[in-house]
């Protein structure tokens, strides 16, 4: 028998500012019914709903904070997708996010090209691949619809991958950024403004606020503000280490994180052939 799937449809105002979420083509032509253009889907097998609460497992969603650098919250998204087999199920499309085509990541005969997001799932997790990052001045905009279609679609919580830049330390701290820990009851808010001091303007250098990289804090704020509880995992890295190694680190710990099994070895995807640390 076939498992369950859970198929939750909200719609949103379909304006050309809005986030939409198209599922695949594979999925479409499965369905006896249309999805509407001004409307989102999301089809997860398995646990993703009823029978997620039986198994103590809730829906999660897996997401990088795409910014400049060398990529690699999604480096450690493709090590996810492809160790886990997972399946593509739809795109998303915003508006401030470049749309972009890419050869099929994953090398698998049923994917043509790659796009700018898609969204994969197995089981009671899905993640969402990004592959451009958005507008200039935008990243805001764009983290607070996709936090608002996650609490549609009806996700319970959210792990974001990002990463830190070593050179960001307070000055003194030459061992690493400064780590802080809090009981479970102080607020998100109340962390953030205490850490705010840090991120001061010579944190950025130079760069506008439009120019700069928000990292995964942004999403992070928004998901909670959203109802979905979200949590930020971060590879501290600096100009010359190597990628690949920091995007299996931080792919390690988020599969932790979200109770999905842990490989023995993780396999680099067929894409990572045509980038340079390969």
């Amino acid at each position: 028998m076939a498992p369950p799937q859970v198929v939750v449809n909200v719609m949103v105002d379909p304006v050309p500012s809005s986030l939409f979420y198209f599922r695949d083509e594979t999925e479409a032509a499965s369905s006896s019914s249309d999805v509407d253009a001004g409307s989102l889907s999301l089809v997860l097998g398995g646990s993703a709903s009823s029978s997620a609460s039986s198994s103590g497992l809730v829906p999660t969603l897996i997401l990088p904070a795409v910014g400049a650098g060398d990529g690699i919250p999604q480096l450690a998204v493709d090590l996810i997708i492809h160790a886990h087999a997972m399946k593509r199920i739809g795109y998303l499309h915003d508006a401030d996010v470049p749309a972009v085509v890419g050869r099929a990541p994953y090398g698998r005969n049923e994917e043509k090209c790659s796009t700018s997001m898609e969204v994969y799932a197995a089981g009671h997790v899905a993640v969402i691949q990004q592959r451009a990052p958005a507008d200039a001045g935008k990243a805001l905009a764009a983290a607070r619809r996709v936090a608002a279609w996650a609490a549609m679609v009806g996700f319970k919580r959210a792990v974001c991958l990002g990463d830190v830049d070593a050179g960001a330390a307070m000055r003194g701290a030459a061992a690493g950024p400064p780590l802080r820990r809090w009981p479970p009851e102080v607020r998100v808010d109340d962390r953030v403004a205490a850490v705010a001091p840090i991120a001061d303007a010579e944190l950025f250098g130079p760069l506008p606020p439009e120019e700069r990289h928000l990292g995964p804090w942004p999403l992070v704020r928004e998901l909670e503000d959203s109802g979905v509880s979200a949590f930020a995992i971060a590879a501290v890295n600096q100009r010359g280490d190597d990628p690949a190694r920091a995007a299996t680190a931080l792919a390690d710990v988020a599969v932790d994180a979200v109770g999905l099994p842990k490989p023995e070895s993780w396999r680099a995807p067929p894409s990572w052939a045509h980038v340079l640390f390969s």
